[in-house]
């Protein structure tokens, strides 16, 4: 077994419809509008009821996605009331193209957080990759509709062999919107596409993520990357230090609703595992079990020691590149291009002592203690870790980590303990 298997995901994607109001040449959902015969959707009550099983199981996040979600407004709408209902945390990737004042007064009203895509600084460029003319035009204006009513905004940048040059001018346009988050994400294959058309090469999206500690150094911007990339890939751990955290969790952490019901384990994968209008969601959940399991990893991977660290790259891009689920990442070099060398451990700082948990923090009960999470970080605990934190959270006040009392734990592996926490961004303090 490579990962544990949770009670239930952390967070789900939900797809509204499989419709989309651009025709982007990378789709990797497949979803362009001129291939589908007859166009899926949820109605209002189907998303409530999804919505339902995921608060059941006690799911931590909610994204509504497509497809374009506000194609169908009502339904989105209906999913995100009864989301904020039960306790969820919500957001939504659309393009914005049909945003009214309206919707981005109830994404904030909801505290909606938005995640959109931004091809290029260029109009001509964007334009040309999604298919539609003027859509830039209007992407720019509804940004900063959105932004200066105060909803929480990202943008992710595609990164193609025509635009991976200039992921520092979007980042800078997207950064003079309001733009809080920019990620540039290599494209992924796509079925039924020719993905050499298209794709960046290696060293184009090496220098994407240059761009990208660039526009954190000059503008102070939060950049990340969206997808997985192998490790050996990546070679210098120092440097990209802060992309490492991604890595792949379909089936592990994470699944899609599709528009009929279905399960699958990503956005990306073509293989589902029951329907959530005729299963529990725990039912499809553990259906996933080769996910987990290692049953797809390539064979250099299981031997590889930075497997857990890496989790071997993205199954789908082997499977539609190589025609094999079981094959290597296209990215893939080796076990040898990793230098761990110069790399010095998070932790190495001096420990604040009045901390207190951030608004937002979530934890879960597991079989084996729970899960803690703020964000897109997350941290596994025993069932002592767990009461500790439960214990903590309930109180919502500062306290003094020297003074936690946790049963069998010796004041250094306390400090250890609450360092993890507070490297991954949990805590306040005093």
């Amino acid at each position: 077994m490579i990962y544990r298997t949770l009670s239930a995901p952390l967070s789900v994607q939900i797809e509204i419809t499989d419709n989309c109001n651009q025709v982007c040449t990378h789709c990797y959902r497949a979803c362009q509008h001129i291939k589908k015969a007859v166009s899926k959707h949820l109605l209002p009550s189907q998303a409530e009821k999804l919505v339902e099983e995921l608060a059941r199981w006690k799911v931590m996040s909610v994204c509504f996605t497509g497809g374009e979600p506000l194609m169908f407004k009502e339904t989105l709408k209906a999913g995100i009331r009864k989301a904020k209902e039960l306790g969820l945390v919500v957001y939504c990737n659309t393009n914005l193209q049909l945003l009214t004042r309206e919707m981005s007064d109830f994404f904030y009203q909801n505290s909606v957080g938005i995640l959109t895509s931004l091809l290029s600084h260029q109009p001509e460029i964007h334009d040309v990759i999604i298919q539609r003319e003027g859509f830039h035009k209007r992407l720019l204006s509804n940004v900063l509709m959105l932004t200066e009513t105060g909803v929480l905004t990202s943008a992710n940048m595609v990164v193609r062999k025509e635009n991976a040059h200039q992921v520092y001018e979007t980042g800078k346009l997207a950064h003079s919107l309001g733009i809080l988050r920019f990620s540039a994400t290599k494209v992924a294959p796509s079925p039924d596409t020719e993905y050499r058309n298209y794709r960046a090469t290696p060293q184009q999206i090496k220098e994407s993520m240059d761009a990208l500690l660039h526009l954190q150094s000059d503008l102070g911007l939060w950049v990340e990357i969206l997808e997985t990339y192998p490790l050996c890939f990546i070679g210098d751990m120092k440097k990209y230090q802060q992309f490492l955290r991604r890595n792949c969790t379909a089936g592990v952490f994470n699944c899609s609703i599709s528009p009929d019901g279905s399960i699958r384990p990503c956005a990306h994968a073509d293989m589902t595992y029951g329907n959530l209008f005729e299963k529990s969601l725990q039912e499809c959940w553990f259906a996933m079990q080769e996910w987990r399991d290692g049953t797809f990893l390539y064979e250099k991977c299981r031997i590889c020691p930075h497997l857990l660290r890496c989790s071997g790259g993205c199954r789908m891009d082997a499977k539609i590149f190589y025609n094999d689920i079981h094959g290597k990442d296209p990215l893939m070099t080796g076990p040898e291009k990793v230098n761990f060398a110069e790399n010095t451990s998070q932790l190495d700082f001096q420990l604040p002592n009045n901390l207190k948990f951030v608004k937002g923090v979530q934890i879960r009960a597991e079989e084996f203690g729970g899960v803690v999470k703020y964000n897109d970080e997350l941290v596994f605990l025993n069932k002592a870790g767990y009461n500790t934190v439960l214990n903590l959270l309930s109180g919502n006040k500062y306290f003094s980590w020297k003074e936690v009392d946790v049963e069998g734990v010796s004041v250094k592996d306390r400090e250890l303990f609450f360092k993890v926490l507070f490297d991954k961004k949990m805590f306040l303090v005093s």
